[in-house]
């Protein structure tokens, strides 16, 4: 790669390889952001319920982010597929219905 002067892709080299030999010990990577830092509680009931998802032999692995922008709720992201919960997103969703009905 530094052959290549590809250097400034190494970043990316690297991630991908970490998501496969995640991919292969069985791990399911799941990102949780949430508007504050997640209490005990609902914190254990988020992971539950991610929990009954998984496949025999998975083993859950949770990314906590904190973004305020968010309002509340929650958003779960899992590889590819993203749950929005958010309040910001029901905020949105509210003004597009609302510009859809005016015209």
């Amino acid at each position: 790669m530094v052959d290549k002067k590809k250097l400034n892709s190494l970043g990316a080299v690297i991630s991908r390889f970490d998501d496969i030999a995640s991919y292969m010990r069985g791990e399911v990577k799941v990102k949780v952001t949430t508007a504050r830092d997640m209490n005990q509680k609902l914190q254990g009931e988020i992971e539950s319920s991610l929990k009954q998802l998984l496949k025999p032999g998975q083993t859950l692995l949770v990314e906590k982010n904190v973004d305020p922008s968010i309002i509340g709720g929650v958003v779960i992201e899992v590889q590819d597929q993203n749950v929005d919960g958010s309040v910001a997103n029901r905020v949105k969703q509210l003004q597009k219905l609302a510009t859809e009905a005016r015209t």
